[in-house]
């Protein structure tokens, strides 16, 4: 069936397959053509899909090897913060704390939650952040820019973090790898309230740091 090939695919998730249905079945509908209800069960939301340990070591692996201090940073910090591509390229130079070794997101819905950084991703960020001076930036405060100064964009971060994928033989999203730090920060004992927080689901959890440092 149709929807057993756009799920086969591997590029469209349930709700994806199950909106395309609805149009194509409303269309047919509207010209006049009877049709019988889709049948949509079996299918598999690649939206909830997580790295296994070893895949996501092979991640963390591959980020570390980049050449590129800022890819490298980006690398780590999807591997380990629940960030997203959007919230990445916000990120400004105030939103490191260098002292505390804690990176503050403003989450889509608003919220900021402040997560405490590990050794390597720290450093990673410190050696990017000693190489960003170099460059004339037109962007102000942010702290990703390209080597023409200019803020990256949430697109620009989806490659670098999919071709870090690729190079660790894995076919990954940026999505992926968010699911993968809440399933890894629940597995480790974080209230699941907490884990809602940090990715921007639950606006009224407050998080708390003592416990996520010790989870990576």
């Amino acid at each position: 069936s149709y929807a057993s090939h756009l799920a086969q695919s591997g590029r469209s998730c349930t709700s994806s397959i199950t909106a395309t249905l609805s149009t194509v079945q409303h269309f047919l509908t509207f010209v006049g053509v009877q049709v019988a209800e889709t049948r949509r069960t079996g299918l598999v939301d690649c939206q909830t899909r997580t790295l296994t340990d070893d895949e996501w070591q092979r991640f963390i692996h591959a980020s570390e090897k980049q050449t590129s201090s800022r890819n490298r940073s980006i690398g780590c910090l999807f591997a380990f913060t629940g960030i997203t591509a959007i919230e990445c390229a916000s990120l400004n130079i105030e939103n490191l704390n260098l002292v505390d070794a804690i990176l503050t997101i403003t989450k889509i819905n608003g919220r900021r939650s402040s997560i405490p950084l590990n050794d390597f991703t720290y450093k990673c960020l410190l050696q990017w952040l000693g190489l960003r001076k170099l460059i004339e930036v037109d962007s102000g405060q942010a702290l990703f820019v390209n080597r023409w100064g200019e803020r990256v964009k949430p697109t620009t971060i989806g490659g670098i973090v999919k071709n870090i994928g690729l190079e660790a033989g894995l076919d990954l999203s940026p999505m992926i790898l968010q699911q993968t730090v809440a399933s890894r920060l629940m597995r480790g004992g974080v209230d699941c309230r907490i884990v809602q927080d940090i990715i921007g689901v639950n606006p009224y959890a407050q998080a708390s740091m003592s416990n996520i440092a010790t989870v990576f």
